[in-house]
């Protein structure tokens, strides 16, 4: 039997090109994710401008678990290690499943907001539709 050589050898200070391998990994996971949280933006941008509300709390699901991934994969990369270890990915489970329950509460109560118009929203209800029809001047 023969022993291993490298048992006993020491560690490699990481050199520059492991450094540019790092942040081109970096770059290479993180980049459909950015654009993922970008065209989220631009999506829900556009549906409050013509009052869809119901897809809103659907884009900001989406949007935000991009960026928490993101961020995750960011962070790892930083670390020296490549991928997402167990504990990560039940972080990112952890954090996916209270924003879904979140973003149901809101997707639900996003059929109860106005959609008549942007004058209706803020210049509140018609006095007539509140209290009903207006007698006249002593027509009683």
């Amino acid at each position: 039997m023969t022993r291993s050589k490298t048992k006993g050898a020491k560690t490699q200070p990481s050199t520059d090109e492991d450094s540019g391998n790092k942040e081109e990994t970096l770059k290479s996971t993180s980049a459909p994710l950015t654009s993922c949280a970008s065209v989220c933006i631009a999506l829900a941008i556009g549906g409050v401008v013509m009052q869809w509300w119901w897809p809103l709390p659907i884009l900001l699901f989406i949007g935000f678990m991009s960026q928490v991934c993101e961020e995750a994969v960011a962070a790892k990369a930083n670390s020296g290690y490549p991928g997402l270890e167990v504990g990560d990915a039940m972080g990112i489970a952890f954090i996916g499943g209270v924003l879904f329950i979140f973003c149901c509460v809101l997707f639900w109560g996003s059929f109860y907001l106005p959609t008549e118009g942007w004058d209706k929203i803020f210049s509140g209800p018609d006095v007539e539709s509140v209290h009903g029809v207006i007698e006249a001047d002593g027509d009683a």
